[in-house]
């Protein structure tokens, strides 16, 4: 059926976007791809609400079709979509509203639909049945909502039911649940009991387990099939699928799509993404390569650290770290355990450094007096001290080990020549000595600061001066000279300045979009200024816009996010970042001479320097993980000519050890299962909303961050406060910064100093993740920009163009819906 009818479009042909609900938009989008749905048409949101002008949902049905019916312009259209879908025996009409089936929430069950459609006096039955009903519903929710319909061909069906590609009570990621039902949908959707149901488990391919009340039931060939299907659209849209389907004769029939709005998971632990989301390595799914890497790191470490000090949680866990679904997060009950057994220890700081939006009433646990809390508090204590002086000369040492050692043998390693095994002992020694030697230093910096940012916040909670107003912690830790992550982009405002002050350069460089000079740079060609970008490039080309992420293009592979700097800079002819910096740090330096105790300047002195190293290893380390990528690339092109995998990309769906093995001959035959898997994983979850916070259990719930005055709140770890409209980019990782007028607040997942081009000229950041030692957080304070972290559902709450007012102190954020949102 390629006919499209009068105000409506047929499936999967040339349906505009933004005119159907998400049910009717996904089965659209299924219908595009060659999967196999009932013939349909979808009837859009405007035709809807120009046929239904002047309806009022409060009459009854009977007299909306006296109405309806009196319409010529719906009985002209009724008559061309009855006979667009022919031939049929008959149709159902469905519902497909703007807040139906959402990612949140499914709100399944709320919308009618109507069967047994065969003429157009059925029809406007049905159509005034769904209407009056969809518009009952959407009136009384908080936000307007649009309808649009589905009718379709009614599959008379031997068999029905669901698939949950994962279940939600046992969510296992590489297992889809199924239920069925003899004939239609309609029993298994009302809540009558099923007559049976199959686990499939898709990376074994085998059933693993069956059950039917019924001697009848589909056919083993028929039910592998149907599993493979609802896994393939799993894979399409990258999230677990609620799926309605129909088994008749030997066909089948896709019904509906949903995304699984809720996971249960079974944990014995409260485990949580924080510092990993807006850190980088879990921002977004990274490679199984790339975790192995950073988790080797991270496990060795965090059971040193509280080995030392004298922190380890009793029991012991079985891991600090872990993943759902490929996301990675770590052990949350067992880090605090650990650390509440030092007085001074108060939950939701702890949860606010770490950007944790806290899930418990007030301050949550504090530690309290006690003989023995004293003595185990003093142990770590002496510990913590004794790190504290030997800690910037570790830091040293490890910085030079990199740019004397590591650095030198890599340039000298003849990476084009090296047999096979040479790339995988090199590998090897990367992976397993030289990283782990590196982040020892990396990690441990990163502990000392998290305790000693402790012992500061409470010594000026306890600081009383005798002038003045106390300043926060926030504040005090501004503005540190010289930072890592600010190099850069000084060097990208210095080299915009070139361009302005070159006339012909300036206008080309301006009209030039992005993606135009990322191909003129990579290809060689030659264009104004061409040789000091390549210079900046050769600088820094090590940097990345995912700098935890070994699978992805550096600058000097992908010039990219340095080029929308610049462009930034050039918009912005006003803006003298040097000068403002400059500022910033006289302003410090004032506020810092202002501390009137003399313990408290020498302990925020040492604060600051932490802060200014943590981010200098990171730099550091993100340098390393350029080195390495560059090895595994060339070792991936080598296995690929041995004949061990198809592609050199392939290498990243392996752990280290795995790879390690295949490179040397062994188990190849597993590297290439494995390989397949973790791409199926990859696909089947790319697009998971992966929850902050997964609790044992299934009792508990993510917290709201909704005050009660009905301002949002989250973490504030920049200062200042400002007025502004806000600019909502959820992923800055797909870009977009063109389109971010200059002085908005921006609103997004998580910012890091991998998304520097779009610190330049903004008023405020709010983020729905994040906390005050958080790395983005360091760099809003640097440039003085005021920001407030870890705001729940952000997202979903301020939406571009809503009026914010923010205060970077308090963390806390009024909005003002603008005229444009009260009147949609």
């Amino acid at each position: 059926m390629n006919t499209t009818a009068t105000y409506a479009f047929a499936l999967g042909k040339n349906l505009p976007a933004g005119q159907a609900g998400p049910k009717a938009s996904r089965l659209h989008a299924l219908a595009q791809a060659g999967f196999r749905l009932p013939p349909a048409l979808v009837i859009p949101f405007d035709t809807v609400d120009r046929l239904t002008a002047g309806l009022q949902a409060g009459d009854s049905e009977k007299s909306l079709r006296q109405q309806l019916t009196q319409n010529a312009a719906f009985r002209q259209a009724a008559a061309e979509w009855l006979a667009a879908l022919q031939p049929f025996d008959s149709l159902l009409l469905r519902s497909a509203a703007s807040v139906e089936d959402g990612q949140q929430q499914a709100m399944a069950g709320l919308f009618a639909s109507q069967k047994g459609i065969r003429s157009p006096e059925q029809l406007c039955s049905a159509f005034v049945h769904c209407w009056r009903s969809a518009r009952q519903v959407m009136d009384k929710l908080p936000q307007p909502g649009r309808l649009s319909l589905l009718l379709q061909h009614y599959i008379q069906a031997d068999y029905a039911g669901v698939c949950f590609t994962v279940d939600p009570m046992k969510p296992i990621e590489n297992e889809l649940y199924i239920e069925w039902t003899t004939g239609g949908a309609e029993r298994l959707t009302a809540g009558q009991a099923v007559d049976g149901h199959f686990r499939y488990d898709w990376r074994a391919g085998q059933q693993r387990a069956l059950h039917s009340r019924l001697p009848a039931r589909p056919a083993d060939a028929l039910l592998r099939e149907l599993a493979h299907n609802c896994l393939a659209v799993q894979q399409y849209f990258g999230c677990p699928q609620d799926i309605e389907w129909a088994i008749a004769g030997s066909d089948i029939y896709l019904l509906q799509a949903r995304p699984v709005s809720r996971l249960y998971f079974t944990s014995d632990s409260i485990w949580t993404n924080a510092n990993f989301r807006d850190g980088g390595i879990g921002a977004r799914l990274p490679t199984p390569l790339m975790w192995s890497l950073y988790s080797l790191t991270f496990e060795h470490s965090l059971t040193r650290f509280v080995t030392t000090y004298h922190l380890q949680p009793r029991p012991m866990p079985r891991a600090w770290s872990t993943t759902f679904f490929g996301y990675p997060y770590w052990n949350l009950s067992a880090t605090k355990a650990g650390s509440s057994r030092v007085l001074g220890y108060v939950e939701r700081q702890f949860d606010e450094d770490q950007g944790i939006i806290p899930y418990y009433e007030g301050d949550g646990y504090r530690t309290t007096f006690s003989p023995g809390r004293l003595f185990s508090s003093l142990r770590t204590l002496l510990a913590i001290r004794r790190s504290l002086r030997g800690r910037f000369a570790a830091c040293e040492r490890a910085r030079a080990d990199f740019f004397e050692k590591m650095l030198p043998q890599f340039a000298a390693f003849p990476l084009q020549g090296a047999s096979l095994t040479e790339l995988v002992d090199y590998f090897e020694e990367m992976s397993t000595q030289q990283l782990l030697r590196l982040y020892a230093s990396y990690w441990e910096i990163i502990y000392d600061n998290t305790f000693l940012s402790t012992f500061t916040q409470n010594a000026l909670k306890a600081y009383r001066p005798k002038r003045g107003s106390r300043p926060s912690f926030a504040s005090l830790t501004a503005a540190i000279e010289d930072i890592a992550h600010l190099r850069p982009l000084l060097a990208l405002w210095a080299f915009s300045q070139e361009i302005a002050r070159d006339a012909a350069a300036s206008r080309f460089w301006r009209a030039q979009s992005p993606d135009d000079l990322r191909v003129l740079c990579l290809s060689g060609q030659d264009f104004p200024h061409r040789a000091s970008l390549q210079a900046l490039l050769e600088k820094y080309g090590y940097k990345s816009a995912h700098e935890l992420e070994i699978s992805a293009p550096n600058w000097s592979e992908d010039p990219r996010m340095p080029i929308e700097t610049i462009q930034s800079f050039l918009r912005q002819p006003g803006l003298d970042l040097p000068a403002q910096l400059a500022q910033q740090y006289r302003q410090q330096s004032a506020l810092l001479a202002g501390i009137e105790s003399r313990s408290l300047r020498r302990q925020l002195a040492q604060q600051r320097r932490l802060i200014w190293w943590k981010e200098e290893l990171r730099d550091v380390s993100t340098h390393f993980y350029d080195l390495l990528r560059r090895l595994c690339l060339q070792l991936g092109r080598r296995l690929q000519e041995a004949g061990r995998i198809d592609s050199p990309a392939d290498i990243f769906y392996l752990d280290y050890e795995a790879l390690i093995a295949l490179g040397r001959g062994l188990r190849v035959a597993e590297a290439r299962e494995l390989i397949a898997y973790n791409k199926a994983k990859e696909a089947s979850f790319r697009h998971f909303q992966k929850p902050d916070l997964i609790f044992p259990g299934d009792g508990s719930s993510e917290p709201q961050g909704l005050a009660a005055d009905g301002h949002l709140r989250g973490i504030g770890v920049s200062p200042g406060s400002v007025a502004g409209s806000a600019w909502v980019i959820p992923a800055l990782d797909q870009g977009q910064l063109a389109t971010l007028p200059a002085g908005s607040i921006l609103v997004t997942a998580y910012l890091n100093p991998a998304h520097i081009a779009f610190f330049p000229g903004l008023r405020a950041v709010v983020t729905a993740n994040g906390g005050l030692l958080s790395h983005g957080a360091i760099m809003c304070r640097e440039l003085g920009v005021p920001a407030v972290f870890g705001v729940a559902g952000v997202l979903e709450k301020i939406r571009s163009g809503d009026e914010i007012e923010l205060d970077g102190q308090a963390g806390v954020i009024a909005v003002r819906q603008s005229a444009a949102q009260n009147n949609a």
